[in-house]
């Protein structure tokens, strides 16, 4: 037995992913974000935790967008890290390798969209972390074991009884389109910083705290605690600069938009072994080709569930050789003009958030073709 439950955060994605198979039972949470603030989408993973009755044992994020991750950000502001009834038993976090791209520097990619997050998480919410891992451990028990594993295509992981395997970032991408647009996003952050030298001050102080190569290496490791020393600095030196970093905010989401262009290419997609689930994330056009390539190759063609790459609001034509009993989008009102009516030919029965509310799937009306 399993269950999906999707909140509904509007454009973004909160969903958990429960399995039971006699004794043998797990849940497993697929990002925490909303676009429009963390407490949304934290509500959201509330409502979930209460259906399973319990926290997560596995937290997989997609990427690293604000709107799959801004829950997380939130749960930092609002649990009381002094009472451990309110954090979590999380014991693994998986997220998608930075993989080597011809032409172009991932990791400095990777360093630009934690900086630009933590800015934008810090104004809303006071809270400045660098990297997810300290996060997570910080809304975990004190003492609680965490473990850590990039993910990189053809890695499995497994929650109950369900076994995933990894379609999507490779190791290493020779794609010249990737190529540009990674590269083009670290020029556009390059000369931001440039014209902010106090900015820039701030930026060389952050990256100190983020382990880049935890995310460049597949194999699960276990993370051990750091000081918050260097944190808090970061903190102090950003909450000196804030007046002045609010004033060029316009600026920062322009930069912003590019890295989350260039960032979708990199995003994490995976299937479930017993072909139950396949789960696209953001990416664009080239790489659902790709993804679908492999799994033609692998001659699976039907799932159960499909969750629709980029809320539903991605397509690429090798879409309509898969099929699947339940097509889900989660998706807000100012993404629904977007959504990729294809997706109806493509699955029995098609649900958004936006038009049903919070979903779990399987669902009683599954004979229904769209709602």
């Amino acid at each position: 037995m399993y269950k999906v439950y999707v909140a509904d955060v509007g454009a973004g994605l909160c969903s958990g992913i429960f399995s039971l198979c006699g004794n043998d039972c797990g849940y497993l949470q697929l990002d925490c974000g909303a676009q429009k603030g963390g407490e949304r989408a934290f509500r959201g993973w509330k409502r979930i935790m209460g259906f399973y009755f319990r926290s997560p044992d596995t937290l997989v994020l997609s990427h690293h967008h604000q709107d799959h991750i801004s829950g997380l950000y939130y749960a930092r502001k609002v649990l009381d890290c002094r009472n451990s009834d309110e954090l979590f038993n999380i014991s693994r976090l998986y997220c998608p390798i930075i993989p080597k791209v011809t032409g172009a520097d991932t990791k400095k990619l990777f360093l630009a969209m934690k900086f630009v997050n933590a800015l934008t998480f810090a104004t809303e919410t006071g809270i400045m972390e660098l990297d997810l891992i300290e996060l997570i451990r910080k809304i975990n028990k004190p003492g609680h074991k965490l473990n850590f594993q990039a993910l990189a295509k053809g890695s499995k992981f497994t929650e109950g009884e369900l076994s995933f395997e990894v379609l999507w970032p490779p190791k290493e991408i020779d794609l010249a389109d990737i190529s540009k647009s990674v590269q083009e996003a670290v020029n556009d952050f390059d000369n931001f910083l440039e014209k902010y030298p106090k900015l820039k001050e701030l930026y060389d102080m952050c990256i100190r705290n983020i382990t880049v190569e935890n995310y460049t290496q597949t194999g699960e490791r276990e993370i051990n605690c750091r000081s918050d020393k260097e944190t808090s600095e970061c903190v102090t030196a950003l909450h000196k600069q804030m007046d002045e970093i609010k004033k060029i905010f316009p600026d920062i989401e322009e930069v912003d938009k590019s890295i989350k262009k260039a960032a979708n290419h990199l995003s994490l997609a995976f299937f479930e072994t017993n072909q139950r689930i396949l789960f696209l994330g953001d990416l664009e056009n080239k790489e659902i080709e790709t993804v679908c390539d492999s799994l033609e190759n692998k001659e699976i063609r039907d799932f159960e569930i499909l969750i629709a790459p980029h809320h539903g609001t991605h397509w690429n034509n090798k879409l309509s050789n898969l099929k699947s009993k339940y097509c889900i989008s989660s998706i807000g009102d100012n993404l629904t003009k977007y959504f990729k009516e294809q997706f109806y030919s493509v699955s029995e029965c098609c649900l958004l958030t936006f038009c049903c509310g919070d979903l779990i799937v399987p669902w009683p009306r599954c004979y229904q073709k769209s709602y």
